[in-house]
């Protein structure tokens, strides 16, 4: 019932997904391209890791609110 556990699962997945796909051959893209997308799919990844840095932190200290859960005050 954490989101953030869930968003972080789904970007990773697109992330490992994308360089499968891309290794297979099943992207539509030019091979010259597909490091450079690689790069932009690593990138994302890591952007949406450091938006979820503070809940991250609060999954680690018990602390973070349970998705349909009041926050405590």
């Amino acid at each position: 019932r954490y989101v953030s556990i869930a968003s972080l699962s789904v970007v990773s997945s697109f992330m490992v997904l994308w360089i499968v796909f891309g290794q297979l051959g099943m992207l539509s893209l030019p091979a010259a391209l597909l490091p450079d997308s690689y790069v932009l799919a690593v990138i994302f990844s890591a952007l949406a890791f450091w938006r979820h840095r503070s809940n991250l932190v609060r999954l680690k200290n018990g602390t973070e609110n349970k998705f349909g859960q009041k926050k405590k005050e």
